[in-house]
This record gives C-alpha cells, sequence and structure tokens, in this order.
C-alpha cells in the first residue's frame, strides 16, 4: 500500500511524506534505535525511486543530503559500509548543488564539503594517509564559499577540522603538517571563545597543545612554553570528575611538557613531571587502561631516573620498579616495540644502579640490552640495532665481569658492528656517539693508531652535522660536541710524534664557522656564468648570513635534548635551530633557492661547484706556503685538557717543533690568567684600578708561563717577521708586548724582536685565505669621528690621519655620524675604513658587541647611560656588509679587538671576525678600553708610517715602539698642531694645551704597557 501511494501521489506530496517519516523515525526517541535509523533510510529510498534529478534536483539532493546523514549515524550492519554509503549520498548531492543549483547554496555546498572532510578523517576502508588527504581537500574547498574577514561559525567549523586533519596528516613534511595545524586551530579560536563555545574552544586547546608539544620548527622552549598554556587552559573545563578521561590525558602530556621543559629550574620540572604522571595513575588504572596505566609507568620510570631532587639510589629503585611494573603489560608477544622500550630503560637504570652488587648490575643491564635485539634485528630494524650494538659495547667496555681482554674484544666487536650501519652520512649522531666511545677505548688502551683511525670518524660525523645545521650556533653546537674528540686525537698523533698531523687537527678545530663563511663568499663558478646569476648567487649569500643573525641575536640559547645526559660517553645533543619561526622559515626558503640557483643555473656549466661548497682542512704543507717568505715564523697554540702545546712552522723545517707544557706551569698560566681577567672586569667595571698598575706584572707572568723564551729559541736566528695563531683565552693577551731577553741579555718586549712585524691571524686557514685578496691600495677614506661627542682627541685624530687621503675622504663626525649613512655603496667604494669612536664587547652576547654611533648612548631616569643597539653597528650587521674593495678597517676604540672565549671551542667571534667576513684583509684592534690622549698620538703615528711602508703590521708596530719611547716635547709637538684644525670649542681647547704642558715635562708618558699594547694587527 505504501508503494502504491508513493507512486500515484504528486512530486510534492512525496517531498512532504518523507520529510514527515524518514525525519520522524530517524528522530524517534522511542523503540529499538537502530531499527528506527533502518526505517528512515527505507522512506529515502522509496523516495528516491520516484524523484529524479532531472524533475527535482533539490529535493533528490535534499533527500541524498539527510540519507547520508543517516547512513553515517546508521548501527548495522558494518560501520565500514555505512561510511562509505554516507560518502555515496553526500558526493551525488555534491554534485547537483555544486552543477545546477549553485548560486543559490553556498551554505549548504560548504556544509557537504565540510561533512565529506570529517567522514573521510573517520572514513575505515581504503588507505588511511589517501583519505585524509581527501578529507583536508574538501576541508579547503569548504572554506572557498567563505570569507575570513566576515567569519562565521561554519567557516570556524572548517578551519578547525583542517587544524585537526593536518595535525593527524600521514603525508607531507611532518614540520609543515604541524605549522599548518597550529595555524588552523588559532584562526578557529577567533571565533569559537570560551564563553559561547566552551566545546569548540576546549577542543581547540587540547590539538594545539599536543602541536606544540610536538612542533618540530619554531623555537623549542617556546613550544613548550605555549603546550603547557594551552593545556593548563584544557583543565578549566576538563576536570577530575565529569571528563576523566580527558583530564588524565591533559596531565600525561602536562607530564611530558615539564620533563623536556627547558625553561625554569630542571629539578621542579622533574617534580611537576612526576607529580603528573601519578596523578594520571588515579583514573588510568592496570584493569581499565592497561596501556594507558603501562606508558604512565614507563614515563615515571625514565622521570626517575632521571630524577636530580631525593636520594639517587633511591630514584634509580623507583626507576626499575616502575619499569618492571610496565612489562606486566608491555609483553614481547603483544607489544613488542613497548617491551624493547622497557628494557632499554631497564638496562640504563641497572648501569647507573648504585645499589646491588655493580657486577651483578652490569649483568643484568647486558641482559636486558641483548633481550631487546629480538625485536630489534639487523634486517627489520638496522639503526635500532646499531644503537644497541653501541649500548652493549658500553657495557662490555665497563664489565667487572669476565675476563678483561675478552670483553674488550667483545666491546670492539660491538661497536665495529654498529659502525658498519651508522654512517657519518647517513647517522651521523649516533655515528658520532659510537665512533666517540670507541675511540675512547683505544685511548685509554694505549692502542694510538686505531684511535687516531677512529676519531678522524667521529670528526667526519660531527662535520657532517655541521653542514646540515641551519645556523651558525647550531654549527657550534655540533662542534662543541667534539672538543675532547679533538683533545684525544691530537695527543695520540703526538704520542706518535705525527706533529703534522697533531698541527693540522689542532687547525681544523680552529674558528671552523668563519673559515666556511670567508671560503665560501669568495668562490664563484668558473665557465660562462651570467652576470644576473653571479649577483643572484652574491646576494643569496648575503640574505642567508642576515636571515642567520637575525636567528642568532634574538635568541642566543637553543635549545637542546639529550639522548642520554647523564653519562658523557652519550651526551649528544640534538640541536632545534631558530627563535622565531618566520626568520627560521625564512632561511630554510633561501636555502633552497640558493640549492636550485646552483642546480638549475650553475651545475650545468661548472658542475665541480658544487663540491667548492666544502672547505677542506688544511694541511701542513699549505702551512708553510702560507709564510711569506724563508724569514718569517709561524706560531700557534692548542690548549688541551691540562697542557699547552705550542707549534713553529718555519719554512727551513719539514715538519713543525712542538713544545709542551707540563700540567703544572699549564695550572700556572691558567692562574694568571683568571687573575688578570678578574681584574680587568673589576677595572672595567670601576671598581678598581689595580688592573691597570699591575699590566707589567701580568705580561711578564704570561711570558714566563707560556715559555716564551723556550720557544724564541727554536727560531732561526734571521727570523724577523712573526705570525702569532692564539687559541681560546690566548686572543686576550697581548703577546706582541711579552716581555723578552735578547740574545745581548737586553730587557725588551716581543716585537722589538722582529722588525718586519708581528702580527696575528684567527688560524692559520684564515690567514692563508686572506693573503690571497688582493685589494687596492689605501686611497678612499670611510672615517667615523667621535659620534657620542665625549673622546675630545678623537677630533684630532682624524683631522690628521684625514690628510693623507683628501680628496678622497668622506668623515662623518658627531651628530652626522649615524648608522644610517654608512650605506653599502659607501662602504664598497671605501679602501681604508676608520672608525673613532666608542667601542664596546658583549660578554653576554658577543654578537651583539658593537662600535657606537650617534644617538646610542640613552639616559635611563635615574641618570644612568645605557646602549640603544638600533643605533649602534653591532658584529651582527657588520657581518652582513660588503668591504671587498677594503685593504683595512682600523677600530680606534675600546675593547675592539675581544673575542668570545667563554666557550671550549675557538670560534673567534668578536668585532675583526666580523670585518674579516665583511672582505678587509687586515684590522687594527684593541684588547681593552684604551686611553684617548695615547691612542690618538698611536693612531697618528701609524697612519703617517703607512705612507713610508704599506705593510699594516709594520706600521703598528713601529708606531707602538716610537710612542713607548716619546718623551713629552714630542707627544706635545705631534698633537698641538692639529688642535686649531679639529673644530674643539676654546674652552676645551685651553685644558687641552695645559694636559700637554703638563706631558711636556714627563720623559717617557706612555711608556707603559697600558698606553701602547692594546692594539693588534690582525690578518694581511
Amino acid at each position: 500500500m505504501l508503494a502504491k501511494l508513493f507512486r500515484e501521489s504528486l512530486p510534492s506530496d512525496i517531498t512532504c511524506l518523507y520529510q514527515k517519516l524518514s525525519s520522524r523515525f530517524y528522530n524517534f526517541k522511542f523503540g529499538d534505535r537502530s531499527n528506527n535509523i533502518e526505517i528512515s533510510i527505507a522512506c529515502c529510498q522509496l523516495c528516491l525511486g520516484v524523484l529524479t534529478i532531472e524533475n527535482s534536483p533539490t529535493d533528490w539532493a535534499a533527500i541524498q543530503n539527510f540519507l547520508a546523514h543517516v547512513f553515517f549515524e546508521r548501527i548495522r550492519p558494518e560501520r565500514a559500509e555505512n561510511i562509505e554509503q554516507a560518502i555515496a549520498c553526500w558526493q551525488s548531492a555534491l554534485e547537483v548543488y555544486t552543477k545546477i543549483i549553485f548560486p543559490l547554496q553556498r551554505a549548504t555546498i560548504a556544509n557537504i564539503q565540510t561533512l565529506l572532510g570529517y567522514v573521510y578523517s573517520e572514513r575505515i576502508s581504503g588507505d588511511k594517509a589517501e583519505n585524509l588527504e581527501e578529507s583536508i581537500e574538501y576541508f579547503k574547498a569548504s572554506l572557498e564559499m567563505y570569507t575570513k574577514e566576515n567569519p562565521t561559525i561554519a567557516w570556524a567549523q572548517s578551519v578547525g577540522c583542517l587544524g585537526d586533519a593536518y595535525y593527524n596528516r600521514i603525508k607531507g613534511e611532518r614540520a609543515d603538517n604541524l605549522e599548518k595545524s597550529i595555524a588552523y586551530c588559532e584562526s578557529a579560536l577567533e571565533v569559537y571563545t570560551k564563553a559561547d563555545f566552551p566545546q569548540k574552544w576546549i577542543f581547540l586547546q587540547d590539538k594545539l597543545a599536543r602541536a606544540y608539544f610536538l612542533r618540530i620548527r619554531g623555537d623549542k622552549a617556546d613550544n613548550l612554553e605555549k603546550s603547557i598554556g594551552y593545556c593548563e587552559s584544557v583543565l578549566e573545563i576538563y576536570n577530575q570528575a565529569d571528563f576523566p578521561q580527558d583530564w588524565a590525558f591533559t596531565q600525561y602530556l602536562l607530564a611530558g611538557a615539564y620533563y623536556d621543559r627547558i625553561r625554569g629550574n630542571k629539578a621542579d620540572n622533574l617534580e611537576k613531571s612526576i607529580g603528573y604522571c601519578e596523578s594520571v595513575l588515579e583514573i588510568y588504572n592496570q584493569a581499565d587502561f592497561p596501556q594507558d596505566w603501562a606508558l604512565t609507568q614507563y614515563k615515571l620510570g625514565i622521570s626517575y631516573r632521571k630524577r636530580i631532587r631525593g636520594d639517587k639510589a633511591d630514584n634509580l629503585e623507583k626507576s626499575i620498579a616502575y619499569s618492571e611494573s610496565a612489562l606486566e603489560v608491555y609483553t614481547k608477544a603483544d607489544l613488542p616495540r613497548n617491551w624493547q622500550q622497557t628494557k632499554i630503560l631497564l638496562a640504563a637504570a641497572y648501569f647507573y644502579r648504585i645499589k646491588g652488587d655493580r657486577a651483578e648490575n652490569l649483568e643484568k643491564s647486558i641482559e636486558y640490552c641483548r633481550a631487546t635485539l629480538q625485536v630489534y634485528t639487523n634486517v627489520d630494524f638496522p639503526v635500532a640495532w646499531a644503537v644497541v650494538q653501541g649500548d652493549l659495547a658500553l657495557l662490555y667496555h665497563n664489565r667487572v665481569k669476565g675476563v678483561r681482554t675478552e670483553n674488550l674484544e667483545q666491546a670492539v666487536a660491538c661497536y665495529e658492528a654498529a659502525l658498519e650501519i651508522c654512517t657519518p652520512s647517513k647517522q651521523p649522531i649516533e655515528c658520532l656517539r659510537t665512533s666517540r666511545n670507541l675511540g675512547n677505548l683505544h685511548f685509554n688502551e694505549g692502542n694510538w693508531q686505531q684511535a687516531i683511525d677512529t676519531y678522524l670518524i667521529a670528526i667526519t660525523a660531527v662535520e657532517q652535522l655541521r653542514s646540515w645545521a641551519m645556523t651558525d650556533q647550531n654549527k657550534q653546537e655540533f662542534l662543541e660536541q667534539g672538543i675532547e674528540i679533538y683533545y684525544n686525537l691530537i695527543q695520540s698523533c703526538i704520542n706518535t710524534q705525527q706533529y703534522d698531523k697533531a698541527l693540522e687537527y689542532a687547525e681544523r678545530s680552529k674558528s671552523r664557522n668563519l673559515v666556511d663563511l670567508l671560503a665560501n663568499r669568495d668562490t664563484y663558478p668558473r665557465g660562462e656564468i651570467a652576470p644576473e646569476i653571479l649577483a643572484s648567487l652574491a646576494e643569496l649569500r648575503r640574505q642567508l648570513l642576515i636571515a642567520e643573525r637575525q636567528i642568532q641575536q634574538q635568541n642566543n640559547r637553543s635549545g637542546q635534548r639529550f639522548i642520554d645526559s647523564d653519562n658523557s660517553q652519550r651526551g649528544v645533543a640534538i640541536s632545534q635551530s631558530g627563535t622565531a619561526i618566520e626568520h627560521s622559515d625564512r632561511l630554510v626558503s633561501l636555502k633552497q633557492e640558493l640549492e636550485r640557483l646552483i642546480t638549475t643555473h650553475i651545475q650545468p656549466i661548472d658542475p665541480s661547484f658544487q663540491l667548492t661548497q666544502k672547505v677542506e682542512p688544511i694541511s701542513f704543507e699549505e702551512m708553510r706556503s702560507a709564510l711569506p717568505n724563508d724569514r718569517t715564523a709561524l706560531v700557534t697554540w692548542y690548549i688541551a685538557q691540562d697542557k699547552l702545546l705550542t707549534f713553529i712552522v718555519t719554512p727551513q723545517a719539514t715538519h713543525p717543533q712542538l713544545i709542551e707544557s707540563t700540567p703544572e706551569a699549564f695550572q700556572q698560566f691558567i692562574e694568571v690568567l683568571t687573575e688578570y681577567q678578574t681584574a680587568y672586569s673589576q677595572y672595567r667595571e670601576r671598581i678598581n684600578k689595580d688592573w691597570k698598575q699591575a699590566l707589567p706584572q701580568y705580561l711578564a707572568q704570561f711570558s714566563q708561563t707560556l715559555g716564551l723564551a723556550e720557544i724564541l729559541q727554536q727560531l732561526p736566528p734571521e727570523c724577523d717577521r712573526l705570525i702569532l695563531i692564539p687559541h681560546r683565552f690566548l686572543h686576550l693577551i697581548p703577546l706582541h708586548a711579552l716581555p723578552i731577553v735578547l740574545p745581548d741579555n737586553t730587557e725588551t718586549c716581543l716585537l722589538d724582536r722582529f722588525p718586519q712585524g708581528v702580527r696575528y691571524a684567527p688560524s692559520v686557514q684564515l690567514l692563508k685565505l686572506a693573503q690571497q685578496w688582493s685589494r687596492p691600495p689605501l686611497q678612499n677614506l670611510l672615517a667615523v669621528q667621535d659620534p657620542t661627542q665625549d673622546l675630545t682627541f678623537t677630533n684630532l685624530e682624524v683631522t690628521a690621519l684625514r690628510t693623507h687621503f683628501q680628496p678622497f675622504d668622506r668623515v662623518f663626525s658627531h651628530q652626522a655620524a649615524q648608522k644610517s649613512v654608512l650605506t653599502p655603496e659607501l662602504l664598497s667604494q671605501s679602501n681604508c675604513v676608520h672608525f673613532s669612536c666608542h667601542g664596546v664587547f658583549d660578554f653576554a652576547n658577543p654578537i651583539q658587541s658593537a662600535l657606537m654611533m650617534s644617538e646610542s648612548l640613552v639616559t635611563t631616569p635615574d641618570g644612568q647611560k645605557i646602549r640603544d643597539l638600533e643605533k649602534c653597528l653591532t658584529l651582527g650587521e657588520i657581518f652582513t656588509q660588503d668591504l671587498r674593495q677594503c685593504r683595512l678597517v682600523t677600530l680606534s676604540a675600546c675593547e675592539t679587538g675581544i673575542v668570545d672565549v667563554s666557550k671550549q671551542i675557538d670560534e673567534y667571534i668578536g668585532l675583526p671576525s666580523g670585518f674579516l667576513f665583511a672582505g678587509s684583509p687586515s684590522i687594527v684592534s684593541s684588547l681593552w678600553a684604551v686611553d684617548d690622549l695615547s691612542t690618538t698620538c698611536l693612531m697618528i703615528r701609524f697612519y703617517n708610517n703607512l705612507q713610508q711602508n704599506d705593510s699594516v703590521s709594520i706600521a703598528l708596530n713601529d708606531a707602538q715602539r716610537w710612542l713607548r719611547q716619546a718623551n713629552g716635547q714630542e707627544i706635545k709637538e705631534m698633537v698641538t698642531p692639529w688642535l686649531a684644525q679639529s673644530g674643539i670649542r676654546p674652552s676645551r681647547t685651553i685644558e687641552i694645551d695645559a694636559q700637554l704642558d703638563r706631558i711636556e715635562k714627563e720623559s717617557e708618558p706612555f711608556a707603559a704597557p697600558y698606553h701602547w699594547a692594546a692594539f693588534c694587527a690582525i690578518g694581511q
């Protein structure tokens, strides 16, 4: 009867009937729900037996839309089949709406697209990854129906669903997916407020908490703080009583975030992590939530092993107990990966265990490690298998039971097996850890050549990691991991009397980032490369450097996560770059653009150009060739763990001479250096003035503890020129001013022994690079004069030296000396750049060391003067300049030659490195806060000398000798002629005349090292 009624009725009657019957049965609250849904489906299908797309497209599409809803809610027979039916109905309805009645149904179309996106995300059939791609496409299509300018609830629903879909996405880069997930979820929150849409708001807060916890880009510390913040927002609604499982999961996420947290006190963070895990167990019990319970037990096992507070021995016992509890659920048969990870945790806990017998603990640790190999085979999980081999090697190396020689053989075998899979090019992090440990084993056993061979593998891994790093700071962090390796490698070479190799490896560790930057900056492809391509190459390199400096300036600390920070042998730091995501993204984009430029436009013409981007270490023979003539010697130092190594290179010797200090002498040197630095710091802060008076005494002590007399005995008598390559904190010492005794028993200083000059370089490789640069003669001057208007004598200084360059002199003085006047065009045209101003080295953040320009000193309300970095010329900005036409940069200011020595690596981060990279082969800079008048005299004499001898080091050294010996009358005669021309106000001129009158009566007013020894010639 019902079918007959349908056939005989008009379409309008059918529409009315299906709306009443199908809708009412679908929403009917009584009876069996599954039966009601089946009747609703039958009613819809009867309607579709009469209606067609042709005669009633709107009604037909509406029925398909409604039927899809019903199929999606259908209980029987199979969920997967019902979802497929729902998809088919919605797609049919969508086809009609988009092709026939589109203009009138934008909202309906968008709604169906959103529903299809959701259904595909829930789809059971088909490939999960492909389903998510379909889901994303439907969500994106729905957004095309809305405008963000007028966000609606429907728009927010699609945006929020996209955030969820990208979070779960399988295809594409995980980092990209998480960024999109975060962006969409945060956009949706513009509509879904806590007050109006609490459930939607809480869903998005939860998703953002998870996404920021897993986020790859951005600053790790910031990401974790945001994850914690969103978790705390979630808990404003998810309480334990009403939402126990959601509450428990959020507690677990907070436990993970606090475990990884970088900010705050580490001990406090671990306590909070443990507390949150224990809260989780109030909901997740073993009976009802076995896997969640086991996961929390495992997390507690990790947390107690890392715990700082409490008794260490008790913490390890708890770690073991929680881990063993997790194994009640994590069985090898049911959950092999979880079982394996827990076994590894137990192996680590027993390795560190304090209680119990040490030998037995190690045996259990070995047993647990070996058990994991039942899951991690070298066929199915080669890398994981290799990691376990490395762990086993460490255990056998420390094993108490058994025969020691056999244990060591077993350790070596495990290390070597691991290194067959973990190579420097494919698995550099694990390769570094394993080769370092194996190298240490050979080193401790006195197997010097095996240690050398293995350490070289580790250094190759370090270099690979540096090449992958996004910023200089990341490269530096990876290099820090190789410091101990370099120490032991160099000592192994010394023990086998391979002094040339020892020197090569010592040089290889110095100023690596600066060497790479300088070498690549001036490397251009061969062949007929279009000028615009070469220009693009240069500009991309410059932009890359700017992006790196932006990241470095905004965050002087990079987040780290440690595989195992308790054991120095496993302390491999995996660094995540970036502080601001926009800078990080820009850096990635620029690197990709550079790669495309090389691949597309350069590689076809010069196939070898890509190879030139990797800097090869310098050999000993190349070091010898860096000496300009037969009368030059090079002295380079290397500070090892407990000694000072001095290498001497001369053209006559086929091998370097080596002088090793005793540990006692090295300790004496460190004590003198510490006292010197403390005294200078107090002098700098105006706490006391002892450092200035004690400077000659410090220099004498440095000369003695560095063994300068013994070094000089090794030099050929005819040697008249010396190049010094300091290491680490030796960069802070005026080595050229150290006192010595000449063969005729005359007491003098080092620079007097070498009439052809004493100069410095950060490393031999940088010296060689700088010597290859050809620059025009000193003709065009760019000078900055007293921009803060508180250095009276700088006005005389610049007035005097500019006469050597007129009419090609550009001088910016006083208020006009703003940072903005130093345009790229002006700098690129200058052969000599002279800064006569204040300089400051920032010991806390060296990249913010600066030359102070006009308006850079700001007075605070309490009368203190502070630096405005926006108005200063910082080191980070200097790196981005182009000074490839410049031959000399003179930094006639305070502390312009100080470099960062706070880390174990020698990266030569200071103002000289910035100007070296910018293109100047010669820099004159200072090691402390210098005196205004004596510096002016030194600079006037220095530039006078340059007119007769174009060697920067000879001109500077001769000026220093003159200043030491000049009497007061000579000083007055030098300064007075420029006084009238300097533009100094009359009242100040009278004061200067009086000061010069007092100096005129002194025999050698500037003989003290404080006045002349601060300045060093660096480079050519």
